[in-house]
């Protein structure tokens, strides 16, 4: 008797990890082939790129300056190369491990790395439905604005902590204060993010630290960004009280609103430094360097703090989902 119950059960759980793997072998080969051929044209064009950039420095710069600008470039050149091949990555283990609650970020990291093929596949294979978000707003709790009060004001604490730490080298400054608003979206749906991170960029206008160019420059340099760490909300796994955040989940939480936030940057980069780049660089190519090693030490950061905090203070998590479901 025991045994039966044992291989009923088995067979279940079975059943249940298969019951959404709809994607062919054709579809995870061709998921490595196209990553692998979209990695090797990445390559190719930062090459490109690379050596064009070379040749307009030593035309208008000494020696010198050529090599550690040089450097500058192709660690740059690394860093964005790396951020693609990881989406890539993300997509295949994604597939792999396929689950209906993993249908909206499969869906990003399609759309991201330009796999129409596969964008396709999904919406075929799963059919059913996926509500991350209702465009109907949602019962607001007391617990909501406690949370949100909360946030904004870590927001602007460590934002003015992280000012009074000296500035690294190719100006990085570690932007500790977006960490508030992983732990917001970890916790509540996307409207009350969508709604904190508003006010947050809003207020940086009223700030004495903020550098404002124009208009545009403070929308994509302070208001935009945080404004995107409403995508880790809207693309967090769907969970219930009794299931936890994997690392996976962590990883894709913390790695999607990085690609807003980093090409927020560029753009606001090119408003900012549009009259005085670097000689041979155009505004663009300066935006993409400097914003890139910027971003990727937020990125090295956030990918370790907010896993730590989110996990430890779940807590938090289980108590929200308890009394916003009754």
């Amino acid at each position: 008797m025991n045994s039966k119950i044992f291989k009923k059960e088995y067979q279940s759980n079975f059943d249940d990890f298969y019951k959404f793997s709809y994607f062919s072998i054709f579809d995870r080969i061709w998921a490595v082939i196209f990553s692998l051929t979209g990695l090797a044209v990445a390559i190719y064009l930062s090459t490109i790129l690379l050596l064009k950039i070379q040749n307009s420095l030593y035309q208008s710069e000494d020696g010198e300056s050529v090599v550690g600008r040089m450097a500058l470039v192709i660690i740059a050149a690394v860093i964005i190369n790396l951020l693609f091949l990881n989406s890539q990555i993300f997509k295949i283990i994604l597939l792999t491990r396929y689950q209906h609650s993993y249908k909206g970020q499969l869906i990003f990291f399609t759309v991201f790395t330009l796999d129409i093929y596969l964008l396709v596949r999904v919406f075929l294979k799963d059919k059913k439905n996926f509500k991350y978000f209702s465009f109907m707003p949602k019962k607001w709790i007391i617990f909501d604005y406690v949370f949100l009060g909360i946030s904004f004001a870590l927001y602007f604490a460590l934002g003015f902590i992280s000012s009074l730490v000296p500035q690294l080298p190719f100006f990085i400054t570690i932007t500790i204060k977006f960490i508030p608003l992983y732990f917001l979206a970890f916790i509540c749906d996307w409207t009350k993010v969508l709604v904190c991170s508003i006010i947050c960029g809003g207020f940086e206008w009223f700030f004495p630290g903020t550098f404002i160019v124009n208009v545009p420059q403070f929308m994509f340099d302070y208001w935009i960004p945080p404004i995107g760490i409403t995508l880790a909300a809207i693309f967090k796994p769907i969970a219930t009280q009794k299931e936890k955040f994997k690392k996976l989940d962590f990883i894709v939480f913390v790695s999607i609103p990085i690609i807003w936030i980093y090409f927020s940057r560029v753009i606001a980069g090119v408003m900012f430094w549009s009259t005085f780049p670097w000689p041979g660089f155009n505004a663009w190519t300066y935006s993409l360097v400097f914003n890139s090693i910027n971003t990727i030490v937020d990125y090295a950061v956030f990918i370790v703090a907010v896993p730590l905090i989110c996990s430890n203070l779940s807590v938090f998590k289980d108590k929200y989902q308890a009394i916003s479901s009754n």
